[in-house]
């Protein structure tokens, strides 16, 4: 899993290139394309003037894809709050 974090300046320049990457790559397979998140960060890298900075964490990730996965979730959030772990309220 991974997770990106962006300065302004780099959501700027995401929805600058976004019109020009779909006049190039819509046309060609309508049904498919798609702005990959990596596509600028990358591209920036490959022109010289970006960078990116992994932070590495042994902190283990869980996601909600299918609706099966809900009460697995729910059950590590909780378990992770009894062990201090987790915040009881994410949002004060």
């Amino acid at each position: 899993m991974n997770l990106w974090a962006f300065q302004h300046s780099m959501l700027k320049e995401i929805g600058a290139r976004f019109g020009a990457y779909l006049n190039e790559h819509l046309p060609v397979n309508p049904l498919k394309c798609e702005y990959f998140l990596p596509l600028i960060p990358n591209a920036l890298i490959q022109e010289g003037t970006g960078s990116v900075r992994v932070l590495r964490t042994d902190a283990k990730w869980f996601g909600v894809t299918y609706h099966d996965d809900l009460a697995k979730v729910q059950e590590a959030l909780r378990a992770m709050k009894e062990q201090g772990e987790y915040p009881d309220q994410l949002w004060k």
